[in-house]
């Protein structure tokens, strides 16, 4: 959201349920919930997924629920590959639902050779490195979470096992 906003992007985020005001981010102009996807889609010219792997967001973008986006929407999935079938992507391309689809992830990896998304004309598929670590960011944080364990401050960025990440 923050580069985006470097490009003056309106950014819309779709959450499982409202933030907080202590947990909204400054770069975010619009919350979008639970039961609002289909208006969410309307509203967007691109579709960045990020969403973990969840028994909820398992299909979550598959079906019909592009037939809601914005035609000329850019589909780019980052997140997780289950949120969404390669059926579901290209049926969405030739439908026209959406425009592109920029594609770093999905459901059976490696992209099998025989996928249709190889030679869709409308398909970028990227080499699975969106989401890189860098060694010194993850010390970083490392040190930044064990200051606060020692000083009994609730911990940042805990894993939630019931939702799922």
């Amino acid at each position: 959201a923050k580069v985006l906003k470097t490009f003056r992007a309106r950014v819309h985020a779709f959450t499982r349920s409202a933030p907080s005001e202590e947990n909204r981010c400054e770069h975010i102009d619009k919350y979008w919930h639970t039961g609002e996807l289909a208006e969410f889609l309307q509203n967007i010219d691109y579709i960045i997924n990020i969403m973990p792997s969840t028994p909820t967001t398992k299909g979550m973008l598959g079906g019909d629920i592009f037939k809601n986006a914005k035609k000329d929407a850019v589909f780019v999935n980052v997140g997780r590959g289950d949120v969404i079938s390669e059926r579901d992507i290209v049926r969405s391309l030739d439908l026209g639902w959406i425009s592109a689809a920029i594609l770093d992830v999905f459901v059976h990896e490696p992209l099998p050779v025989d996928s249709p998304l190889w030679q869709h004309p409308k398909v970028v598929i990227t080499p699975h490195a969106a989401g890189v670590s860098r060694a010194e960011d993850v010390a970083h944080t490392f040190l930044f979470n064990y200051k606060r364990y020692v000083s009994g401050a609730p911990l940042m960025y805990v894993v939630d096992f019931s939702a799922g990440y």
